[in-house]
This record gives C-alpha cells, sequence and structure tokens, in this order.
C-alpha cells in the first residue's frame, strides 16, 4: 500500500468501530508509532523464519570493514535499530597459540556473542566461557560496541549486520510510503487502528499527541 492507502484503509476500520476519524497529521504519528512497534515484536523472530527475514530484507543491512574509534571500540551507523550480528577481524599479541604470531591478522572474522547484563561477569570469569582470540563477546554502551577479547588482542575491523531505521511513513506533505514489504502493511495499519482505539479509551487522546508529535518527519 501507499501511505495514502494505508491512511484510507485506517479510516475504514476505525467508521467501523465507530471511533470517528483521525486526521493526517494524526495518522503520521500513530502509523510510525506502529510501525516503530511491528518492527520491535518481529526483532525477535527475525532469525526464526523465512518469511520474518523476508519481512524485514528493506531495512537489514551488512556492513563490513568498519574501523575502530578506540581500541576495541566501534561507533554504531547513525541509522542504527538492531543488531543481528557482528563479526571481528583481531590483530593478535601475546598469543598462547603457537601458530600465530604476534602482529598478525585474523584472517577470517570471528562472530560475537552479545555480553548480557545479567551474565557479563559470569561470561568473562567463568573458564569454560571467559573471552578469548577466538570466542569474543561485545556489550552495546550507547552508540558504541565496545568488544571484549580477554587477551591483548585487538580489533583491526568489524561487520555489522543490523536492522536500520526505515523512513517514517506521512500522508502529510511529501507523502513517504512504507519501505517495509507489502505483506506487512495490513499488520501494521491492525496495529496503527489498535493504537488509536487504545489512546480514546483511555482519554488521553490530545496529550498523547502533543507528547509524540515529533515522530512526524
Amino acid at each position: 500500500m501507499t501511505s495514502a492507502e494505508m491512511y484510507q484503509r485506517t479510516l475504514e476500520l476505525l467508521n467501523k468501530e465507530h471511533t470517528g476519524t483521525i486526521y493526517p497529521e494524526e495518522f503520521d504519528i500513530f502509523i510510525n508509532i506502529a510501525q516503530e512497534a511491528w518492527l520491535k515484536n518481529r526483532y525477535a523472530e527475525v532469525g526464526l523464519t523465512e518469511k520474518r527475514i523476508d519481512d524485514l530484507r528493506e531495512v537489514k543491512v551488512i556492513l563490513p570493514g568498519i574501523a575502530p574509534v578506540a581500541q576495541n571500540t566501534f561507533d554504531l551507523p547513525g541509522d542504527y535499530l538492531f543488531m543481528l550480528a557482528a563479526a571481528f577481524r583481531l590483530q593478535y599479541f601475546n598469543s598462547t597459540d603457537p601458530c600465530v604470531e604476534d602482529g598478525t591478522i585474523s584472517d577470517i572474522e570471528i562472530i560475537g556473542t552479545p555480553a548480557r547484563s545479567d551474565q557479563k561477569y559470569v561470561q568473562i570469569y567463568d573458564p569454560w566461557s571467559k573471552p578469548n582470540n577466538w570466542r569474543l563477546y561485545y556489550d552495546q554502551v550507547g552508540t558504541q560496541i565496545k568488544l571484549i577479547t580477554g587477551t591483548d588482542s585487538i580489533a583491526q575491523s568489524a561487520t555489522f549486520e543490523y536492522l536500520r531505521e526505515p523512513a517514517a511513513i506521512q500522508v502529510t506533505g511529501v507523502p513517504v510510503d512504507c519501505e517495509l514489504s507489502r505483506e506487512t502493511h495490513q499488520e501494521i495499519v491492525d496495529l496503527c487502528v489498535r493504537k488509536v482505539l487504545e489512546v480514546i479509551e483511555s482519554g488521553r487522546y490530545q496529550t498523547f499527541l502533543v507528547e509524540n508529535k515529533s515522530t512526524i518527519v
């Protein structure tokens, strides 16, 4: 659907609920909240089914050759939303592996594992799970990824596979259509309608619009 078609479909569904109408400016707010909610709901399922992978293909990015901004520290891309995978190429120092020379760089990228906040220190210090040159962890701190090697080796580059922020949908001004696959549009519209109904029922309609006006592009 185009953004205009999504708006019209939203009006039709609201009319069935006898809730009146919403103006285009209000639709721009609600539909983008719905799009964000849809992405969050699907993020955990992205690797589970082919359908979910296909649904998100337009906002999936693979960005190789990222240079560190400080030792073992990388800036996240400006359009970053959710991380799918992070891999790192190391330069080895003081390796316990006799086959690895000091200063050499790994031939392959090594997949990192997210360091979960509730298990981070167990992972790092447990002898069975602690990081090494072949078992890497990374921690997301604000807008940066910090690699945990557990050795003297340092990251030379990274590849991030992530979901980026989609363009904001709008019918006002210059229309912007939904970037996600067409098969997802009705699901996003349905979420939009549910959100409108929830806010109306809460009695906070005008307050909600004011609080979320910044979502309009």
